[in-house]
Protein backbone atom coordinates (compact mmCIF):
# COMPACT_ATOMS: atom_id res chain seq x y z
CA UNK A 1 0.00 0.00 0.00
CA UNK A 2 0.95 3.77 -0.43
CA UNK A 3 0.93 6.30 2.03
CA UNK A 4 -0.46 9.41 1.82
CA UNK A 5 3.45 10.50 0.59
CA UNK A 6 3.48 8.32 -1.99
CA UNK A 7 5.78 5.61 0.33
CA UNK A 8 5.28 1.55 0.59
CA UNK A 9 2.79 0.97 3.51
CA UNK A 10 2.88 -2.67 4.69
CA UNK A 11 1.47 -2.21 7.91
CA UNK A 12 -2.39 -1.92 6.73
CA UNK A 13 -4.91 -4.04 4.28
CA UNK A 14 -7.35 -2.46 2.39
CA UNK A 15 -10.19 -4.22 0.50
CA UNK A 16 -13.29 -2.12 -1.18
CA UNK A 17 -16.33 -3.97 -2.75
CA UNK A 18 -14.36 -7.11 -3.97
CA UNK A 19 -10.65 -6.36 -4.09
CA UNK A 20 -7.69 -5.27 -2.38
CA UNK A 21 -7.04 -1.65 -3.68
CA UNK A 22 -4.22 0.92 -2.24
CA UNK A 23 -6.61 3.78 -1.57
CA UNK A 24 -10.25 3.32 -0.25
CA UNK A 25 -12.72 5.26 -3.24
CA UNK A 26 -15.69 7.39 -1.79
CA UNK A 27 -18.01 8.46 -4.27
CA UNK A 28 -19.89 11.79 -3.65
CA UNK A 29 -23.62 11.23 -3.12
CA UNK A 30 -27.08 13.54 -2.67
CA UNK A 31 -29.49 9.98 -1.67
CA UNK A 32 -29.68 11.29 1.80
CA UNK A 33 -31.18 7.73 2.57
CA UNK A 34 -28.19 5.98 0.93
CA UNK A 35 -25.39 8.61 2.03
CA UNK A 36 -22.81 6.13 3.49
CA UNK A 37 -19.42 7.41 4.61
CA UNK A 38 -20.67 11.08 3.93
CA UNK A 39 -23.07 10.56 7.12
CA UNK A 40 -21.80 7.63 8.57
CA UNK A 41 -24.98 5.52 7.46
CA UNK A 42 -23.26 2.14 8.39
CA UNK A 43 -22.00 -0.74 10.48
CA UNK A 44 -19.18 -2.52 11.16
CA UNK A 45 -17.98 -5.49 12.99
CA UNK A 46 -13.91 -6.32 14.59
CA UNK A 47 -13.14 -9.61 14.78
CA UNK A 48 -9.89 -10.96 16.26
CA UNK A 49 -7.31 -12.90 13.79
CA UNK A 50 -5.21 -15.49 15.26
CA UNK A 51 -3.24 -18.46 14.29
CA UNK A 52 -4.81 -18.54 10.87
CA UNK A 53 -8.49 -18.34 12.11
CA UNK A 54 -11.28 -15.54 12.83
CA UNK A 55 -12.45 -15.98 16.38
CA UNK A 56 -16.11 -16.58 16.41
CA UNK A 57 -16.80 -15.56 13.20
CA UNK A 58 -20.78 -16.82 13.01
CA UNK A 59 -21.44 -14.32 15.88
CA UNK A 60 -20.24 -11.62 14.21
CA UNK A 61 -21.71 -12.44 11.47
CA UNK A 62 -25.12 -12.52 13.42
CA UNK A 63 -24.28 -9.21 15.47
CA UNK A 64 -23.78 -7.70 11.77
CA UNK A 65 -27.17 -8.76 10.78
CA UNK A 66 -29.07 -7.42 13.96
CA UNK A 67 -27.46 -4.11 13.30
CA UNK A 68 -28.16 -3.59 9.63
CA UNK A 69 -31.80 -4.14 10.59
CA UNK A 70 -31.52 -2.12 13.53
CA UNK A 71 -30.35 0.78 11.47
CA UNK A 72 -33.02 0.01 8.69
CA UNK A 73 -29.97 -0.97 6.08
CA UNK A 74 -30.62 -5.01 5.85
CA UNK A 75 -31.40 -6.48 2.48
CA UNK A 76 -32.45 -9.65 2.63
CA UNK A 77 -32.61 -10.95 -0.47
CA UNK A 78 -29.19 -9.56 -0.96
CA UNK A 79 -27.29 -10.79 2.37
CA UNK A 80 -26.22 -14.23 1.55
CA UNK A 81 -24.35 -12.81 -1.94
CA UNK A 82 -22.85 -9.76 -0.36
CA UNK A 83 -21.42 -12.33 3.13
CA UNK A 84 -19.75 -14.46 -0.05
CA UNK A 85 -18.13 -11.38 -1.21
CA UNK A 86 -17.17 -10.32 2.47
CA UNK A 87 -15.63 -13.68 3.19
CA UNK A 88 -13.91 -13.51 0.08
CA UNK A 89 -12.33 -10.34 1.74
CA UNK A 90 -12.03 -11.76 4.92
CA UNK A 91 -9.69 -14.56 3.53
CA UNK A 92 -7.30 -11.91 1.18
CA UNK A 93 -7.40 -10.31 4.53
CA UNK A 94 -5.85 -13.88 6.39
CA UNK A 95 -3.29 -14.44 3.40
CA UNK A 96 -1.53 -10.90 4.09
CA UNK A 97 -1.97 -11.49 7.93
CA UNK A 98 -0.45 -14.81 7.26
CA UNK A 99 1.10 -15.92 10.86
CA UNK A 100 0.54 -12.93 12.37
CA UNK A 101 -2.19 -11.73 15.18
CA UNK A 102 -4.49 -9.19 13.52
CA UNK A 103 -7.59 -7.04 13.39
CA UNK A 104 -10.03 -7.26 10.76
CA UNK A 105 -12.59 -4.87 10.42
CA UNK A 106 -15.84 -5.50 8.05
CA UNK A 107 -17.95 -2.01 7.24
CA UNK A 108 -20.50 -2.10 5.57
CA UNK A 109 -23.01 1.21 4.28
CA UNK A 110 -25.84 2.34 3.45
CA UNK A 111 -25.26 2.30 -0.42
CA UNK A 112 -24.16 -0.88 -0.52
CA UNK A 113 -20.54 -0.22 -0.17
CA UNK A 114 -18.25 -2.77 2.00
CA UNK A 115 -15.01 -2.19 3.13
CA UNK A 116 -12.88 -4.62 4.85
CA UNK A 117 -9.53 -3.19 6.94
CA UNK A 118 -6.70 -4.97 8.83
CA UNK A 119 -3.61 -4.85 10.89
CA UNK A 120 -1.10 -6.50 13.38
CA UNK A 121 -2.50 -6.43 16.55
CA UNK A 122 -0.98 -7.08 20.00
CA UNK A 123 -3.21 -8.26 22.54
CA UNK A 124 -2.88 -5.89 25.36
CA UNK A 125 -1.93 -6.75 28.82
CA UNK A 126 -1.34 -3.45 30.80
CA UNK A 127 -3.97 -2.31 33.54
CA UNK A 128 -6.18 0.19 32.94
CA UNK A 129 -6.71 3.69 34.48
CA UNK A 130 -10.24 4.41 33.68
CA UNK A 131 -12.86 7.36 35.22
CA UNK A 132 -16.33 8.49 34.83
CA UNK A 133 -17.54 10.20 31.31
CA UNK A 134 -19.51 13.45 32.97
CA UNK A 135 -22.24 13.47 30.00
CA UNK A 136 -24.83 10.68 30.02
CA UNK A 137 -25.53 7.93 27.57
CA UNK A 138 -28.93 7.85 25.91
CA UNK A 139 -29.67 4.11 26.53
CA UNK A 140 -33.44 4.52 24.54
CA UNK A 141 -31.85 5.96 20.84
CA UNK A 142 -32.21 3.29 18.73
CA UNK A 143 -28.60 3.91 17.57
CA UNK A 144 -27.49 2.37 21.43
CA UNK A 145 -26.11 -1.33 21.47
CA UNK A 146 -25.04 -0.82 17.98
CA UNK A 147 -21.56 -0.76 16.17
CA UNK A 148 -22.14 2.24 13.77
CA UNK A 149 -19.78 4.18 11.93
CA UNK A 150 -21.34 6.93 13.53
CA UNK A 151 -18.73 6.80 16.15
CA UNK A 152 -18.03 10.81 17.18
CA UNK A 153 -19.45 10.31 20.78
CA UNK A 154 -17.31 7.38 21.37
CA UNK A 155 -13.98 9.38 19.99
CA UNK A 156 -15.14 12.56 22.05
CA UNK A 157 -14.88 10.30 25.24
CA UNK A 158 -11.64 8.92 24.18
CA UNK A 159 -10.47 12.25 23.85
CA UNK A 160 -11.67 13.17 27.35
CA UNK A 161 -9.99 10.65 28.70
CA UNK A 162 -6.73 11.61 27.55
CA UNK A 163 -7.01 14.76 28.28
CA UNK A 164 -7.44 13.23 31.92
CA UNK A 165 -4.40 10.82 31.60
CA UNK A 166 -6.85 8.44 31.47
CA UNK A 167 -7.19 5.32 29.24
CA UNK A 168 -11.00 5.14 28.99
CA UNK A 169 -14.11 6.28 30.64
CA UNK A 170 -16.87 4.68 31.34
CA UNK A 171 -20.51 5.70 30.29
CA UNK A 172 -23.45 6.09 32.71
CA UNK A 173 -27.14 5.99 30.78
CA UNK A 174 -29.96 8.57 32.13
CA UNK A 175 -30.68 6.42 34.90
CA UNK A 176 -27.42 7.02 36.30
CA UNK A 177 -26.72 2.99 35.40
CA UNK A 178 -22.87 1.50 34.02
CA UNK A 179 -23.18 0.46 30.74
CA UNK A 180 -19.81 0.73 28.87
CA UNK A 181 -16.61 2.50 28.24
CA UNK A 182 -16.09 4.33 24.74
CA UNK A 183 -14.17 1.13 23.60
CA UNK A 184 -15.42 -1.94 25.35
CA UNK A 185 -17.82 -4.13 27.61
CA UNK A 186 -17.51 -3.89 31.21
CA UNK A 187 -17.51 -6.77 34.13
CA UNK A 188 -16.73 -6.11 37.80
CA UNK A 189 -15.85 -9.29 40.42
CA UNK A 190 -18.10 -8.53 43.11
CA UNK A 191 -15.84 -11.09 45.59
CA UNK A 192 -18.50 -14.35 44.29
CA UNK A 193 -19.28 -14.03 41.25
CA UNK A 194 -18.65 -11.92 37.69
CA UNK A 195 -20.90 -9.21 36.96
CA UNK A 196 -21.66 -7.10 34.18
CA UNK A 197 -24.41 -3.91 32.84
CA UNK A 198 -27.63 -5.45 31.33
CA UNK A 199 -28.30 -4.77 27.91
CA UNK A 200 -31.00 -2.84 28.49
CA UNK A 201 -28.88 -0.18 30.04
CA UNK A 202 -27.50 0.50 26.13
CA UNK A 203 -24.34 -1.96 26.42
CA UNK A 204 -23.16 -3.21 23.21
CA UNK A 205 -24.38 -7.31 22.67
CA UNK A 206 -19.99 -7.68 22.98
CA UNK A 207 -19.03 -11.14 21.38
CA UNK A 208 -17.18 -11.53 24.42
CA UNK A 209 -19.55 -10.53 27.08
CA UNK A 210 -22.06 -13.36 25.06
CA UNK A 211 -19.33 -16.16 25.45
CA UNK A 212 -18.22 -15.26 29.18
CA UNK A 213 -22.20 -15.44 29.49
CA UNK A 214 -22.80 -18.56 28.44
CA UNK A 215 -19.61 -20.35 29.22
CA UNK A 216 -18.08 -18.50 32.22
CA UNK A 217 -21.18 -17.69 34.41
CA UNK A 218 -20.90 -13.80 33.72
CA UNK A 219 -24.31 -12.61 35.40
CA UNK A 220 -26.26 -9.47 33.62
CA UNK A 221 -27.09 -7.35 36.52
CA UNK A 222 -27.81 -3.14 37.00
CA UNK A 223 -24.62 -1.44 38.53
CA UNK A 224 -24.41 2.01 39.52
CA UNK A 225 -21.37 3.64 41.45
CA UNK A 226 -22.18 3.13 44.54
CA UNK A 227 -22.10 -0.80 43.06
CA UNK A 228 -18.78 -0.17 42.33
CA UNK A 229 -17.43 0.83 45.42
CA UNK A 230 -17.93 -2.40 47.09
CA UNK A 231 -16.45 -4.17 43.94
CA UNK A 232 -13.16 -6.09 44.25
CA UNK A 233 -11.44 -6.60 40.67
CA UNK A 234 -13.04 -4.95 37.36
CA UNK A 235 -12.11 -5.30 33.74
CA UNK A 236 -12.75 -4.04 30.16
CA UNK A 237 -13.57 -7.07 27.91
CA UNK A 238 -13.83 -7.08 24.04
CA UNK A 239 -12.79 -9.24 20.78
CA UNK A 240 -9.63 -7.40 20.58
CA UNK A 241 -8.44 -7.41 23.99
CA UNK A 242 -9.71 -10.16 25.49
CA UNK A 243 -10.22 -9.27 29.48
CA UNK A 244 -8.22 -6.24 30.31
CA UNK A 245 -8.08 -5.43 34.33
CA UNK A 246 -8.52 -2.28 36.01
CA UNK A 247 -5.96 -1.08 38.30
CA UNK A 248 -7.79 2.70 38.84
CA UNK A 249 -11.12 3.56 38.34
CA UNK A 250 -11.11 7.89 39.44
CA UNK A 251 -13.06 8.53 42.24
CA UNK A 252 -13.59 5.05 43.58
CA UNK A 253 -11.63 5.60 47.28
CA UNK A 254 -11.14 1.64 46.76
CA UNK A 255 -9.31 1.52 43.69
CA UNK A 256 -7.61 4.70 43.96
CA UNK A 257 -5.78 3.21 46.87
CA UNK A 258 -4.44 0.32 45.69
CA UNK A 259 -3.91 0.91 42.05
CA UNK A 260 -3.45 -3.21 41.90
CA UNK A 261 -1.20 -4.50 39.10
CA UNK A 262 -2.11 -8.09 39.12
CA UNK A 263 -5.53 -8.78 40.07
CA UNK A 264 -5.84 -12.08 40.91
CA UNK A 265 -9.54 -12.94 39.57
CA UNK A 266 -9.09 -11.05 36.35
CA UNK A 267 -5.78 -12.90 35.75
CA UNK A 268 -7.59 -16.36 36.65
CA UNK A 269 -10.33 -15.59 34.23
CA UNK A 270 -8.54 -13.86 31.56
CA UNK A 271 -6.16 -17.15 31.55
CA UNK A 272 -8.85 -19.67 31.36
CA UNK A 273 -10.73 -17.51 28.57
CA UNK A 274 -8.00 -17.46 26.21
CA UNK A 275 -6.99 -21.08 26.96
CA UNK A 276 -10.83 -21.71 25.69
CA UNK A 277 -10.94 -19.04 22.77
CA UNK A 278 -7.53 -20.69 21.43
CA UNK A 279 -9.92 -24.14 21.23
CA UNK A 280 -12.65 -23.09 20.45
CA UNK A 281 -12.07 -20.53 17.22
CA UNK A 282 -15.87 -20.60 16.40
CA UNK A 283 -18.19 -21.22 19.23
Amino acid sequence: MNNQFGEVDNENFLWQNGEEVEVLTISATHDRLRAGFWLGDGVFETLLFENGKYFALNRHRTRLIAAEKKIGIYQEEVFDQKWKLIESGLASAGLWLKDRVGQVRITTLSDDQIFITAKIHQIPVAPLRIGIYPFPFNERSNFSGVKTISYGQNAQVLRYAKEQGLDDLLLLNSRDEIVESALANFIAFDGKKWVTPHLDSGALAGITRELLIEFFQLEPATLTLTDLAAMKEMALISSLRDIQAISYLEGISAFEASSYKTPSEVGKLNSNFQSWRRGNSNP
